[in-house]
Protein backbone atom coordinates (compact mmCIF):
# COMPACT_ATOMS: atom_id res chain seq x y z
CA UNK A 1 0.00 0.00 0.00
CA UNK A 2 1.33 3.77 -0.61
CA UNK A 3 1.82 5.73 2.00
CA UNK A 4 1.09 9.62 2.07
CA UNK A 5 4.99 10.47 0.41
CA UNK A 6 4.22 8.46 -2.84
CA UNK A 7 0.64 9.26 -3.13
CA UNK A 8 2.07 12.87 -3.10
CA UNK A 9 4.67 12.76 -5.62
CA UNK A 10 2.10 10.70 -7.51
CA UNK A 11 -0.20 13.79 -7.72
CA UNK A 12 2.52 15.65 -8.56
CA UNK A 13 3.71 13.87 -11.58
CA UNK A 14 -0.03 13.78 -12.98
CA UNK A 15 -0.45 17.27 -12.61
CA UNK A 16 3.03 18.03 -14.56
CA UNK A 17 1.45 15.61 -17.24
CA UNK A 18 -1.84 16.90 -17.35
CA UNK A 19 -0.38 20.62 -17.34
CA UNK A 20 1.86 19.92 -20.31
CA UNK A 21 -0.68 17.89 -22.31
CA UNK A 22 -3.56 20.10 -21.61
CA UNK A 23 -2.77 23.54 -20.47
CA UNK A 24 -2.68 24.89 -16.92
CA UNK A 25 -6.35 26.12 -17.66
CA UNK A 26 -7.72 22.63 -18.23
CA UNK A 27 -10.64 21.67 -15.66
CA UNK A 28 -9.00 18.19 -14.94
CA UNK A 29 -5.59 20.00 -14.65
CA UNK A 30 -7.27 22.29 -11.94
CA UNK A 31 -8.81 19.25 -10.80
CA UNK A 32 -5.76 17.55 -9.96
CA UNK A 33 -3.86 20.76 -8.62
CA UNK A 34 -6.77 20.75 -6.23
CA UNK A 35 -6.54 17.35 -5.32
CA UNK A 36 -2.27 17.56 -4.18
CA UNK A 37 -3.52 20.87 -2.40
CA UNK A 38 -6.14 18.84 -0.48
CA UNK A 39 -3.16 15.65 0.14
CA UNK A 40 -0.93 18.10 1.27
CA UNK A 41 -3.33 19.71 3.64
CA UNK A 42 -4.55 16.57 4.70
CA UNK A 43 -0.87 15.28 5.41
CA UNK A 44 -0.24 18.32 7.40
CA UNK A 45 -3.16 17.74 9.63
CA UNK A 46 -1.78 14.46 10.18
CA UNK A 47 1.37 14.88 10.90
CA UNK A 48 0.46 18.03 13.00
CA UNK A 49 -1.71 15.25 15.18
CA UNK A 50 1.05 12.73 15.46
CA UNK A 51 3.30 15.85 17.05
CA UNK A 52 0.29 16.75 19.45
CA UNK A 53 -0.24 12.60 20.38
CA UNK A 54 3.59 12.76 20.79
CA UNK A 55 4.08 15.49 23.33
CA UNK A 56 0.64 14.38 25.27
CA UNK A 57 2.19 10.87 25.42
CA UNK A 58 5.95 12.36 26.34
CA UNK A 59 3.90 15.02 28.94
CA UNK A 60 1.88 12.11 30.43
CA UNK A 61 5.21 10.15 31.34
CA UNK A 62 6.53 12.80 33.20
CA UNK A 63 6.64 12.68 36.82
CA UNK A 64 3.87 14.89 38.38
CA UNK A 65 5.62 17.74 40.77
CA UNK A 66 2.89 19.23 42.33
CA UNK A 67 2.66 19.36 45.62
Amino acid sequence: MPGTQDVLELFEEVLADRERLLGPDHPDTLATRNNLSRAREDDDAVQQRSTATSTTADDSQQPSTAD
